[in-house]
């Protein structure tokens, strides 16, 4: 799929590990593409916590791309 460089399940931990482009591609429609795949997501309070952050953080990172260069 376009925007997703790399894709990777570590059955250890049991954890997905998607390598994205944001520019591209945001962790929102990689949530819904894993649910229309029918892979539940985690619903405990520290990963549901962690998803947050990934948005904030990526909502940061498109602010400062957007952002006037001052000189």
């Amino acid at each position: 799929m376009e925007g997703i460089r790399t894709a990777n399940y570590d059955r250890m931990k049991g954890v997905i590990l998607v390598e994205y482009e944001l520019q591209k591609i945001n962790f929102e429609r990689i949530e819904k593409l894993l649910t229309n795949m029918r892979i539940e997501l985690s619903s405990t309070w520290k990963d549901r916590i962690n998803r947050g952050m990934a948005k904030f953080t990526e909502q940061n990172e498109l602010d400062n791309l957007s952002a006037p260069t001052t000189s």
